[in-house]
């Protein structure tokens, strides 16, 4: 069975993001702050009509902060966020067997891992990402 994925970067690292949870990919539009929001969150921004928070990713993941390049909107049981990425730019489907669980060294977030000759994509898992915040590495 072929699992789907849009491939998204931050810095030179390359995550996979199940499509099946992508509701869409924009450029980055105007952002309004949430006062005592997670720090973590860059603030709400409207997206056809609904208004999404923003999770910084490089911020979750101890990164330096840098101009996002695309928002990723994924949809989770009830919630609705958008993930702040570098890059987003290429759909994917791997083979189940092509992919390699997470070992206990990898943050939580990431569900496993696929080898491609352009080198390895961190597959993320949803659910986990948008749990409360703790700072991870990628």
């Amino acid at each position: 069975m072929r699992q789907p994925f849009v491939l998204c970067w931050l810095e030179d690292t390359c995550y996979g993001v199940p499509a099946l949870e992508i509701q869409q990919v924009e450029l980055p539009g105007p952002l309004t702050r949430v006062p005592h929001a997670d720090p973590d969150v860059d603030g709400v921004t409207s997206l056809r009509g609904a208004v999404v928070p923003v999770l910084n990713l490089r911020s979750r993941f101890g990164l330096q902060r840098a101009p996002v390049g695309r928002l990723v909107v994924v949809r989770h049981g009830e919630r609705t966020v958008a993930l702040a990425f570098d890059q987003a730019r290429e759909f994917l489907e791997f083979e189940e067997d092509a992919v390699q669980p997470a070992g206990p060294d990898f943050p939580a977030h990431v569900s496993g891992v696929v080898q491609r000759p352009s080198g390895l994509v961190l597959l993320l898992s949803v659910d986990r990402l948008l749990q409360p915040a703790t700072k991870e590495t990628p």
